[in-house]
């Protein structure tokens, strides 16, 4: 501005509030029919207070209330099941489902034969 002789600088911190972003992730990164695996809610949030849910096979798992679900032994019957984590703060509600990915070994459905 040509009325200043110097100029003139402001700076302005802006908290802004955010409803939780989040991420589902498994460990370890193969799951394996059995083995033990984990479950871990990776959210980012403002305000950072957050509360979690678990939803395993559309079910509230109501004995786990933090960001790391156990799943304990896994079998081929987890492949495929829904896992869904929850998220809320002051803001709002986020929901990440992933289904579970469990490895296993072939399985015969019917005994081989041999043919001639």
């Amino acid at each position: 501005n040509p009325a200043l002789n110097t100029p003139l600088a402001a700076k302005v911190h802006l908290n802004v509030d955010y409803p939780p972003e989040v991420g589902l992730t498994f460990h370890p990164g193969a799951l394996s029919e059995g083995l033990e695996g984990v479950a871990r809610c990776e959210v980012e949030a403002n305000p950072g207070i957050v509360k979690y849910r678990w939803l395993r096979n559309g079910i509230e798992v109501n004995d786990v209330d933090g960001p790391t679900l156990p799943l304990g032994l896994l079998s081929r019957q987890d492949h495929g099941s829904p896992l869904a984590c929850e998220a809320t703060n002051a803001v709002g509600t986020t929901r990440k489902t992933s289904p579970i990915n469990v490895e296993y070994a072939p399985l015969f459905v019917t005994e081989p034969s041999s043919e001639s």
